[in-house]
């Protein structure tokens, strides 16, 4: 255990009502990257996906944050670069966008500096919107924005930061100013900084061993002794983990360093329970001694391994186990994704584990997985990565999977027909929201033919039938949406069933006057 003092470069005082706008905002059921403060990438939803409701075009690829859903009901994603911002030529700039869940309209938005190097999705606080800025000349910065309009509220500038990644973890024990503080990841300068949410102050700065990480995803987070501490796990082979603790008063003390003996792609520690067991993925790929586990339990008082899963490297498609990103957390169930096209489910039973099922292909990545509780049924949402570069391109992909315990139900899968975007910094996506709807992002800036990005938006099945584009109301554009339906059915001669609005099995003008019967009712 290490204590490490280090003076901050301001101190102001602060008034009590200040702690509580600067803590995150608990009616934010996505507040966070993957969630709550514990990342367990999960959420309680009011159904399950099971099938594709639209395709919202005309955005830039969303950033690695992917999305997130405010205490108001709407969605916010950031991008990762813009319109003006591509490739090297364009101006530095990426956007933040709120958008209506139900009509996906615009209500706000804001350009902010920075762009290809930000990695960086928003925290959920009470008094707005945090996140942080790097890249393409831009000064390193920690942005808090008004979750309504999304104007700039305060800014954190210092000369520490070398190359902020991903969004602040955000404090809940005040420090000695009676403010809660950030914590940033610093990939350029290798550190982690700790910052006063109210003064902007730098309160002390960690250097982990090894070298810098890729993306910086912090977390899960929890408190020892009326202390704030988080854990972090690089994408570093050669520093598996760590635990600081806050101290309050310009220092931080090292719990403990432990954890995995490999490195992370996007993602770092999830767990059910506050300073209970964290699970970590890793690849598991050969680290100089073999090739390593891919799924770890870490003891979270000592950082112990207290069990990892082998990963079967070099031992065929058929079994080989490869996870990406962070796991996603139900109680002692953990859901993994990843390579040779996986998806699975571990069951913690203590001092071992137990594989529930796999569903496997052999073809591609999962990139990322995330679990919906719906009606005490656990619903996993996984989205495969696709390969923007290939010729042709090779399409992502949405899975939806039951977990019925000892196996697995497969509710739905599709790639649009060919046609779903391969994502690469939009792959943190597939995240529920409450009404039961998945969001998942597709695009990428890092190939031209993909700069424009989209937004695949999966629902529970619409009961609705005059809800023709599935948006929660019966207005003008499901008349439009239904005729096109009809139109292409009917003059095709291809039988679709969403057209097929008396369910007799075919196509007819009596499906069109059923349709104006039920629209003209509304729902």
């Amino acid at each position: 255990m290490r204590t490490t003092h280090l003076l901050c470069t301001a101190l102001v005082a602060g008034a009590a009502a200040s702690v509580a706008s600067a803590q995150i905002d608990p009616a934010a059921p996505w507040g966070a990257y993957r969630g709550n403060q514990l990342r367990t990438a999960s959420m309680v939803a009011s159904g399950f996906a099971e099938e594709y409701a639209t395709t919202i075009t005309g955005q830039y690829p969303v950033s690695e944050g992917g999305f997130s859903v405010g205490a108001n009901g709407d969605l916010y994603f950031k991008t990762h670069r813009n319109t003006t911002n591509i490739g090297n030529d364009g101006g530095p700039g990426c956007t933040v966008i709120r958008m209506d869940r139900d009509t996906h309209a615009v209500l706000a938005s804001v350009e902010l500096p920075g762009g290809s190097g930000n990695y960086s999705g928003l925290t959920h606080a009470v008094n707005g919107l945090w996140t942080t800025v790097f890249g393409n000349g831009a000064q390193n910065a920690i942005y808090r924005l008004n979750a309504t309009t999304l104007a700039v509220e305060q800014t954190i500038t210092n000369g520490a930061f070398g190359g902020l990644r991903g969004a602040p973890l955000i404090g809940s024990v005040p420090n000695v100013n009676g403010h809660l503080n950030l914590y940033v990841h610093d990939r350029n300068n290798n550190q982690i900084h700790c910052v006063d949410s109210v003064s902007g102050a730098l309160m002390w700065s960690y250097t982990p061993i090894g070298s810098p990480a890729s993306f910086g995803k912090m977390g899960p987070s929890w408190t020892v002794g009326g202390k704030d501490v988080f854990a972090y796990f690089a994408n570093t082979a050669v520093f598996p983990g760590v635990a600081l603790q806050d101290n309050g008063n310009n220092t931080y003390t090292e719990l403990w360093i432990g954890g995995p003996e490999n490195f992370n792609w996007i993602g770092s520690g999830a767990t059910a329970t506050p300073g209970g067991t964290i699970y970590v993925n890793t690849f598991t790929d050969d680290n100089g001694d073999g090739p390593t586990p891919t799924l770890w339990a870490i003891d979270g008082e000592d950082g112990s391994v207290v069990w990892a899963v082998d990963g079967h490297r070099g031992e065929g498609s058929d079994i080989e186990l490869n996870f990406f990103s962070r796991p996603a957390v139900k109680g002692n169930r953990v859901y993994c994704c990843g390579g040779f096209g996986v998806v699975t489910c571990f069951i913690d039973n203590g001092a071992s584990y137990t594989q529930a099922w796999e569903w496997r292909d052999e073809l591609g990545e999962f990139t990322i997985c995330t679990v919906a509780d719906v009606g005490g049924e656990t619903y996993v949402y996984a989205a495969r990565q696709g390969d923007p570069n290939s010729d042709p391109m090779v399409p992502g992909e949405f899975l939806v999977l039951r977990d019925d315990g000892a196996s697995y139900t497969e509710i739905f899968h599709t790639d649009l027909g060919g046609d779903m975007l391969p994502s690469l910094y939009g792959n943190n996506s597939a995240m529920p929201d409450p009404d039961g709807n998945v969001w998942v992002a597709g695009g990428t800036w890092a190939n031209v033919l993909f700069k424009t990005g989209e937004i695949y938006k999966f629902s529970p099945v619409n009961d609705c039938f005059a809800d023709c584009n599935g948006d929660g109301s019966v207005n003008t554009q499901d008349f439009l949406c239904y005729l096109q339906l009809w139109s292409a059915a009917f003059q095709s001669g291809n039988y679709n069933p969403d057209a097929d609005c008396n369910n007799d099995g075919i196509i007819n003008t009596q499906d069109f006057i059923c349709f104006l019967n039920l629209w003209n009712a509304g729902c």
